[in-house]
């Protein structure tokens, strides 16, 4: 049996130099993606988002914001930047 739809499940969206900057996924909120050079640094989530913190090649923390609150978790990273421990 062939199934054939025409419904739009996902739109990812690029900027000049080719970088996602966004996308909706079907019944989920919008997000959007901004860069420092070619690292990601935030992403938002509708009213959430996540902020990167980062030296050099070094991550150094990850902060969350949502519902009015903040967190922040301290990483533990490699050389090739896999967090070890949050």
């Amino acid at each position: 049996m062939t199934y054939k739809s025409d419904a739009v499940l996902c739109r990812y969206y690029y900027d000049p130099l080719n970088k996602t900057i966004g996308s909706t996924h079907l019944k989920q909120l919008p997000r959007q993606f901004f860069y420092c050079a070619k690292r990601l640094t935030t992403a938002f989530l509708g009213e959430a988002h996540h902020s990167v913190f980062q030296q050099d090649e070094q991550l150094l923390a990850l902060q969350r914001f949502g519902s009015g609150t903040a967190e922040t978790i301290l990483l533990a990273t490699d050389k090739k930047r896999s967090v070890l421990d949050a």
